[in-house]
């Protein structure tokens, strides 16, 4: 279609292309010249600058999503620094209960769930960092609680718990788990960075390119580009303002970073130090103005664990770094110090400064040399294996009990210690106790047998503690001769095979007695009854043929007949009272005494008695038998104020020596003292039978209950003046 009319045309020539502007020119007038080449400049001016517009609108935004990429790395640098400086700050309060380092943890706390909500909003359009963001947060909230348990076990129950707790270290996992998380963000988003970056610097040279274009007619296209100019300038006050608010919040930021305890400070890969915060000035006495400048390591005499500059590398090829060191205070103090680096980048990725964090620990080492000395003088054998069973720590009483120097038993295992017969057997409960012992600590109630280094055997009891040193979990395993205990236990044993049978012989003798008592007294009431039923019939059938005399000395044959029967009866009372099973209960004596009071003035009317009774006296015993005593008791102070026209009869307690002591006193006939000691025998009287009434069981009745109650009784009168009767329980 096209091929034959092109080869009809002529060819080119030299003269043809010089002649062409000419015609062109000459084809149009200088007012449509003007008016096109007006219009040719407006559209390519219109063209250039909607061109430039847009080259520049791509910049601003590729612009604003570094922006927003440094922000969000921002945010993620200040939650981690808050979040360890709440876990500082939660150590001090931990280590010193300092009420002002639980404030400055609560304040971190808080600000990190701020900026952690923060850092969701910001990447709410980044799906892997959202995920990212759910797979740490259980973590950190684990993290917290575990803060938080063990700020209420430092309030609640002290620093030993606390200390116990931080052993097991599961903080520092969570913490490494939420670094990680964190770190993870931190190279997602500088992998952003660096690919928004190229991009800004790509849009930046073609909108110069643009520019460039543009100026060639710069006259045609002023409007466009100061309305250009314009923008961008109002572009670069609203990003002044975003980074003004970016510069307060790291205001805001290194304010909450100077209340932090832990020396905080950031130096240049030169080792100069361009930050320095309060913690720092508290922990070497160095002032900032003193410090800033300075090269750390001269000024702080830093001792590494490795060659410095094995660690410089490792923290430009990992971006952190952790370890101890020691370092100088201004006053030559030695500090000791968990150490934490982190790598610092610029804007273009490349390293910056190290920001190092320090956390104090000089006292828990010293705590840790005296852990050592409580060790060695330990009582016991200290024994501290790995789950391979391979000896890693031991005490002094350890080389006594088996033997050996301490150098012969490190690194050796534990069946070293074991009888020949016993090692496959030792082996595996070792293991099994092992595995058990990880998740709780063993009594001592295990017992094995161990071997000393000449080949001794002896019994030993064991208990096993698990705990875990960061790095692995070892178990300490606390071990006791108990050759000794094993033959008293044995002594003990056949004395109780001894006493068991002694036992077993009282009660058959027992037994034969109380058989000898009912058979006795079953002997002397037959010919007891059998003198007192003749003697009545001789009363009855041949009274009539007796004198008063005859009468009188048959009355007092059965009256005789009789009150042997009454003793028969005490005295098998009196047994009784020796076998009977002690139930012990809360008693209240003075109802107790209230009732036994009702039924001796119901017993004789006549009579005006006045009973004054302690309220509320409570005593641990068998309520039957403490009963039968206060009956007696009373029954007896009744008795022997029955000639009295104003009895007058007291129950009451006093405190003696932590001890309650009860009594019984009455205004009576009293007694000698000269006498007392036989007040509480059996058949015992102080009287005449014809002056008051009584067998002698009573008070031998009222001893036995005591006695049966691991107490104690006894008596004080004087004669017409009353008695005291007082026991305890």
């Amino acid at each position: 279609m096209w091929s034959k009319p092109l080869r009809q045309r002529n060819p080119l020539t030299r003269e043809a292309m010089t002649d062409a502007p000419s015609k062109f020119v000459n084809r149009f007038s200088p007012t449509q010249i003007a008016v096109v080449g007006f219009g040719i400049a407006l559209v390519t001016s219109l063209a250039l600058g909607t061109i430039q517009y847009r080259a520049i609108g791509t910049l601003v935004e590729t612009d604003t999503w570094v922006a927003h990429t440094e922000k969000v790395l921002f945010e993620l640098e200040a939650f981690f620094a808050n979040l360890t400086g709440a876990e500082s700050a939660n150590y001090n309060y931990l280590m010193t209960g300092d009420e002002h380092a639980l404030h400055q943890y609560h304040v971190l706390v808080a600000n990190a769930g701020e900026l952690l909500h923060a850092l969701r909003r910001l990447t709410s359009d980044n799906p892997r960092q959202q995920r990212n963001l759910d797979g740490f947060e259980p973590m950190l909230q684990h993290k917290l609680e575990l803060m938080q348990d063990l700020v209420r076990i430092r309030q609640e129950q002290g620093f030993q718990p606390v200390l116990a707790a931080l052993r097991q270290g599961e903080g520092k996992g969570l913490m490494a788990e939420i670094y990680a998380g964190v770190d993870a963000m931190s190279g997602e988003e500088r992998s952003l960075l660096q690919m928004r970056q190229v991009a800004s610097r790509e849009r930046a040279r073609n909108a110069g390119i643009v520019v460039a274009l543009g100026t060639i007619i710069a006259l045609l296209l002023v409007v466009a580009v100061t309305a250009l100019l314009v923008l961008s300038s109002h572009e670069r006050r609203k990003a002044q303002m975003a980074l003004q608010r970016q510069a307060d919040k790291l205001n805001e930021l290194a304010e909450l970073v100077e209340l932090a305890h832990d020396s905080i400070f950031i130096r240049d890969l030169s080792g100069v130090i361009n930050y320095w915060n309060r913690g720092a000035a508290q922990t070497y006495g160095w002032r900032k103005d003193e410090a800033l400048g300075r090269v750390s390591y001269d000024l702080l005499k830093t001792e590494f664990p490795a060659p410095l500059k094995e660690i410089e590398q490792q923290i430009l090829s990992r971006e952190s770094w952790e370890g101890e060191l020691i370092q100088t205070s201004r006053d030559g103090g030695r500090v000791v110090l968990e150490s934490r680096w982190g790598l610092v980048r610029d804007g273009t990725g490349n390293p910056k400064a190290i920001l190092e964090i320090n956390h104090d620990v000089t006292d828990r080492r010293q705590m840790e040399k005296k852990f050592r000395g409580l060790l060695e003088s330990a009582p016991d054998a200290i024994v501290v294996a790995g789950m391979d069973g391979r000896i890693a720590l031991v005490n002094a009483q350890t080389e006594r009990l088996f033997g050996y120097p301490r150098q012969e038993l490190l690194q050796q295992s534990v069946e070293v210690l074991v009888p020949e017969g016993f090692r496959g057997e030792h082996h595996g409960n070792w293991a099994r106790l092992f595995q058990e012992a990880r998740t709780r600590s063993l009594g001592p109630s295990l017992e094995f047998h161990g071997r000393r280094k000449d080949g001794t055997e002896f019994p030993l009891e064991i208990s096993l503690s698990p705990f875990d040193t960061g790095a692995e979990t070892l178990v300490s395993s606390g071990i006791r001769d108990v050759t000794d205990r094993k033959r008293i236990e044995a002594g003990i044993r056949k004395l109780n095979a001894e006493l068991e049978k002694r036992s077993a012989d009282l009660e058959a003798t027992n037994l034969e007695l109380e058989t000898f008592a009912y058979s006795v007294s079953h002997d002397l009431r037959a010919p007891l009854r059998a003198i007192d039923g003749f003697s009545q019939v001789l009363m009855e059938d041949y009274g009539e043929r007796m004198d008063a005399e005859g009468k009188n000395c048959l009355s007092r044959v059965r009256a005789a007949t009789q009150r042997m029967g009454e003793l028969i009866d005490c005295l098998l009372g009196l047994a009784r009272l020796s076998r009977q099973e002690l139930q012990r209960s809360n008693v209240d004596l003075s109802a107790v005494v209230g009732a036994i009071a009702e039924n001796l003035r119901q017993s004789d009317p006549s009579r005006e008695v006045d009973f004054v009774i302690a309220p509320a006296a409570q005593a641990q015993c068998d309520r039957r038998l403490l009963e039968v005593a206060l009956q007696n008791l009373l029954a007896n102070a009744w008795k022997f104020t029955g000639k009295n026209s104003h009895a007058r009869i007291e129950f009451g307690v006093f405190g003696e020596n932590g001890k309650s002591v009860f009594f019984v006193r009455d205004n009576g006939a009293g007694f000698d003292m000269a006498y007392a000691s036989k007040l509480f025998g059996t058949f015992q009287r102080l009287h005449a039978q014809g002056e008051f009434e009584g067998h002698g069981i009573g008070l031998a009745t009222v001893r036995r209950v005591i006695n049966r109650h691991g107490g104690r009784v006894w008596a004080e009168g004087q004669v017409g003046k009353g008695a005291t009767f007082s026991f305890t329980l």
